[in-house]
């Protein structure tokens, strides 16, 4: 984002709140100029509307942030839509056709299944068990998506590579 670009973005929202118009804006212009780098003009205008049209205070970056990422980011399912998918994996194939049950379902979902393993899933004694230690892992999985995706994509792909150097390696099964 330019200078420019950030300078339009202040305009806007001192048009919405004409108290603050009085005020030296350039170290805001600054700041968003630096904090939405990494989102097209075009975004962040509409995340900025988004905030706007709720707010009664001067938006924060935070704010606008994750206006942008609602906006931008797919939705990511509920837990309860995701248990549900696996349920249907489940009567759809079974044990038995567990490579089939995994193309299947989404990436997310498959990632979650692995962690709980699916002949865990096909032969635990107490579903509900697994079901509410599946919406547990699944919520705090959201949670996270969601916090990721409001960062900034520098800092956002510095965590991500510091979590990849970290990793353990993984064992062959």
């Amino acid at each position: 984002m330019t200078e420019k670009e950030a300078a339009q973005l202040v305009a806007l929202a001192l048009s919405n709140l004409p108290g603050m118009q009085d005020r030296q804006m350039k170290p805001t212009i600054m700041l968003w100029q630096k904090m939405f780098s990494d989102l097209p003009y075009e975004l962040a205008e509409a995340a900025l509307i988004k905030v706007l049209s709720t707010t009664k205070f001067w938006p924060t970056v935070a704010e606008i942030r994750e206006a942008a990422a609602q906006i931008s980011q797919p939705k990511v399912l509920e837990a309860s839509e995701a248990w549900g998918q696996v349920m249907e994996g489940l009567r759809k194939f079974g044990l038995y056709q567990a490579q089939d049950a995994m193309n299947w379902f989404s990436p997310e979902i498959r990632m979650m299944v692995k962690r709980f393993g699916w002949w865990e899933i096909c032969h635990t004694d107490n579903i509900d068990v697994v079901r509410g230690q599946f919406i547990k892992a699944w919520d705090a999985h959201a949670k996270g998506q969601r916090e990721m995706a409001v960062l900034p994509g520098p800092i956002r792909e510095m965590i991500e590579g510091m979590a990849e150097a970290k990793a353990l390696p993984r064992g062959k099964h």
